[in-house]
């Protein structure tokens, strides 16, 4: 029996080797290994300058947010970040209308009307601090830049 041989085999431009998915899945880890270090590095971060500041963190370093079901800012940490990372604004509010957008609607403190009754009691950590966490998130993608 004779093998015929492949004279000149033009591979197709779109074509993936293994060797290409290889490095391709290998280059979304290493894209998905630095967006985690990032968000490890925002959350200490915030941890250190928000955390600190407010009144319902206690001196062994707990949470004890008057919010019933645990404070915004922990529940929904990637989000937050993610809805901070969308803006780029001189102006808090274009940053909360964002963060109202994208976090707010998922969290259950919130009716159907938008309304959030421990917002509205001073008691969302998200909402009263909102301002130094853009500070944080900003300074930090600034650094890792």
């Amino acid at each position: 029996m004779r093998t015929r041989k492949k004279a000149g085999a033009v591979k197709h431009p779109r074509a993936f080797t293994r060797l290409d998915l290889w490095h391709k899945n290998i280059e979304q880890l290493d894209v998905e290994k630095q967006k985690k270090e990032m968000l490890a590095l925002i959350y200490k971060r915030m941890h250190d300058r928000v955390c600190k500041v407010c009144p319902d963190s206690g001196y062994d370093g707990k949470c004890y947010s008057l919010d019933p079901i645990g404070c915004a800012l922990n529940r929904f940490f990637p989000e937050i970040v993610e809805a901070i990372t969308r803006v780029d604004s001189a102006y808090l509010q274009d940053y909360l209308d964002s963060v109202r957008e994208r976090v707010c609607v998922q969290c259950p403190n919130q009716d159907d009307h938008q309304k959030c009754e421990v917002r509205d009691k001073a008691d969302c950590g998200l909402n009263a601090y909102l301002a130094l966490v853009v500070d944080v998130v900003e300074d930090v993608l600034r650094e890792t830049k």
